[in-house]
């Protein structure tokens, strides 16, 4: 009943009731009815969805590159869906807790626009279907080499320099690497620019057939009171501008990266030469209207390195290449608090890339994840990676509050996670993985995403078979997960052992002073050292920084 409706009523109301306790009336209705809208709020369900690994794309009809056939795929995906609601059930509306699926990246740029329809069509049909929610997963720049409009145009790739007088484009780094498994991928495209026009208009018109299919499909859900069965949408894959200065991220040899080309059947091997091993992202640099004198101008009016100066503006290009997304999904009718971003390594510091350590050889992105920051916009909630011995949650948590993160920070989204313990890991034990789920969903975790569903038993982060199956089936049945948990006992761990090799390291630098080494060599290892391992170590990139200690000392004793 609305004011209106109160008032009309008053018309025939008994003489003894006086105007005051109508004004009353229609005071405490209004309370009451803003009082059901807070509640609405308030019930916002929670998720925990099943990842479906697919390839990245899917082969051309008569042809095997290492994808299954659309076809194929389709009849796998049915399959996997109604796995799900065998094992879990059908979700109803009303309940706070649901399981749901996601298509792991949903080839956004690898498939005509005609199969990102029909895709995304068949994942809303199979969620109304079978009554398990959907999570669409959109990848934003590691799939599009069966797009040659698109990966071959020189208006939407990287450059590894700005172009030289009298060039239009700078050079660009043909392999894309992804430090994704052993052996490393690498695909037969170069990164995207993030900052230029053309690119974001190819990715903009996909965005908008994912957005024109979902919104009318979300609105008859609601007429239905099925609403619940869209989960959200994520824009990204780990977003950030990737630097091949050595190899790909995480390469820690010496000379040529080697990996195995996974758009081919079988993949063959691969070589990352070293004149290709350099960092990436001037074309969006360009784009931005920067060249090498310009930056200098303002690396010394901001009173910064030149490191400094082009590790921040390639943070602001993942910032506002991931809003750009979140912004266009939500101009086409998708509500902000649907759609997230996807960044990697959570429990870095906001305030990282003031502190970011130089590439080799020039300027870069140094391989340093975008700070919390970046994954805040007006137009989503964030979106990470969260792996068990890889983040500090009360850390998150606090760093999600100060970057002024939706919901003063309790409002965000896991994205991707495993069942493991690292990348890789050993596979959590069933009380490991409730103070794991717990610990997110307290630290406000909307929706959890786990890799790996269709996975086979006993290989690598395979979900079927494992501990978080009784785990999930436990928490949706209405069991109070331990909320307490933030981080491993094994991240404790590392900073323990990682403090006893600073000293190592210092014994071994006074003993090589002590041995007759010069001093100024010894003074300038630990210089080098400082600068490359105490940004890593502070920010929470603690194998890379043992890496450099374990060589800074075998450099030591070599002296």
């Amino acid at each position: 009943m609305d004011k209106a409706h109160l008032q009309r009523a008053s018309v025939t109301a008994p003489s003894h009731i006086s105007k005051l306790k109508i004004k009353m009336i229609v005071a405490l209705v209004t309370v009451s009815l803003l009082g059901s809208a807070i509640s609405a709020a308030a019930r916002e369900p929670n998720y925990v969805i099943f990842s479906f690994q697919t390839s990245g794309g899917f082969a051309p009809p008569g042809k095997n590159i290492g994808e299954p056939t659309e076809d194929v795929w389709d009849a796998e995906e049915r399959r996997l869906v109604e796995q799900l609601r065998q094992e879990f059930g059908e979700q109803r509306p009303g309940q706070q807790r649901h399981i749901g699926f996601s298509v792991d990246l949903t080839p956004t740029l690898n498939v005509r626009p005609e199969q990102l329809k029909t895709e995304v069509k068949l994942a809303l049909d199979l969620a109304e279907l079978n009554s398990i929610p959907v999570l669409f997963h959109l990848d934003d720049q590691h799939f599009w080499w069966q797009s040659p409009e698109l990966c071959r145009s020189p208006d939407m790739v990287e450059w590894s320099d700005f172009p030289k007088k009298g060039q239009a484009h700078g050079p660009v780094v043909p392999k894309y690497w992804l430090n994704w498994g052993t052996p490393v991928a690498v695909y037969p495209a170069p990164p995207p620019c993030f900052a230029c026009g053309a690119f974001r208009e190819a990715l903009g018109k996909r965005l908008e057939i994912v957005a024109s299919l979902i919104v009318p499909r979300l609105s008859a859900w609601r007429k239905q009171g099925k609403e619940y069965l869209l989960a959200g949408v994520v824009a990204g894959n780990e977003t950030q501008v990737p630097d091949f200065s050595h190899g790909y991220p995480g390469y820690t040899g010496v000379g040529e990266a080697v990996g195995v080309n996974k758009a081919q059947n079988p993949p063959p091997v691969v070589r990352m030469s070293p004149g290709e091993m350099v960092p990436i992202g001037y074309h969006s640099l360009y784009a931005m209207g920067y060249n090498w004198d310009s930056l200098q101008r303002l690396a010394r009016a901001q009173n910064k390195s030149l490191d400094q100066t082009v590790k921040q503006l390639f943070d602001k290009v993942a910032h506002d290449y991931a809003e750009f997304q979140a912004q266009t999904l939500n101009a086409d009718g998708l509500p902000k608090s649907l759609i997230y971003t996807h960044f990697t390594s959570a429990n870095h510091s906001v305030n990282e890339s003031a502190n970011a350590p130089p590439s080799a050889g020039r300027p870069g992105s140094s391989n340093l994840a975008p700070p919390i920051s970046s994954a805040i916009n007006a137009y989503s909630r964030p979106g990470f990676t969260v792996v068990h011995d890889g983040v500090d949650l009360d850390a998150l948590e606090a760093q999600l509050k100060n970057a002024h993160a939706p919901e003063d920070g309790r409002a965000w989204a896991v994205v991707e996670s495993y069942i493991s313990t690292g990348q890789p890991g050993v596979p959590q034990m069933q009380q490991q993985y409730e103070e794991y789920l717990g610990g997110l969903f307290s630290h406000g975790a909307k929706l959890v995403n786990v890799l790996g569903w269709n996975i086979p038993t006993g290989e690598p982060f395979a979900v079927r078979g494992s501990a978080a199956v009784p785990v999930v089936k436990k928490w949706l049945a209405g069991a109070n997960l331990p909320p307490t948990w933030h981080r491993s006992r094994a991240a404790e761990e590392t900073k323990e052992s990682m403090q006893a090799e600073f000293k190592a390291l210092q014994k071994v630098a006074a003993d090589a002073v002590a041995r007759g080494c010069d001093p100024r060599q010894v003074q300038a290892l630990i210089d080098s050292f400082n600068k490359e391992c105490t940004p890593l170590a502070k920010t929470g990139h603690l194998p890379e920084a043992r890496a450099i200690i374990e060589r800074t000392i075998a450099r030591l004793r070599a002296l």
